[in-house]
């Protein structure tokens, strides 16, 4: 199989942002300068590096639809996902799984994290969570629907959230 490794951040523009990497925890690196705000900083000693970011319909080819996404950006999801909108479009079974950080992000927009949700109803996602002891022996059966999106999974302050277009039978 052939791979092409693109160093971007992923957003809805494009340009360049600074990337907080915390050198203690480096699966906590965030385009939010976590040593700006102490109710999300990890640790003290975090680099800063300048990226590139871009939207993921800019990187990933018009004639490629994906099955299946894994996010996990940080506190960054609505951005990210926002950046990736033709993706969605495209691809008429993307199954995503979503790291949802959304109450977390000190510098959070309502209005554009609803965009993304009624976008995705729009299109006929389903959004499910999960709550188990271990989540690395997650069951389907243990996930719940979220019957309205749009008000509660502004009020979750962290989940993994799975989305799911409403054709794809999720089995029991």
């Amino acid at each position: 199989m052939d791979r092409t490794i693109y160093k971007r951040a992923a957003s809805d523009v494009k340009g360049s942002a600074n990337l907080s990497i915390a050198k203690q925890n480096t699966g906590s690196v965030s385009l939010i300068d976590r040593t700006k705000y102490s109710s999300i900083m990890i640790s003290s000693d975090v680099e800063v590096e300048q990226v590139k970011i871009d939207l993921v319909d800019n990187v990933i080819p018009s004639d490629i639809e994906l099955d299946f996404a894994l996010i996990d950006v940080e506190m960054h999801e609505v951005e990210a996902l926002l950046g990736m909108r033709q993706v969605i479009e495209r691809s008429p079974n993307l199954v995503m799984m979503v790291e949802w950080a959304y109450g977390m992000n000190v510098l959070k927009n309502e209005e554009k994290a609803k965009e993304l949700l009624q976008f995705l109803i729009d299109r006929g996602y389903k959004f499910y969570s999960y709550k188990v002891p271990d989540p690395w022996l997650c069951k389907l059966e243990t996930f719940t629907e979220y019957k309205n999106p749009i008000v509660e999974l502004l009020e979750i302050r962290f989940l993994d959230i799975l989305l799911a277009p409403s054709h794809i039978v999720l089995p029991k």
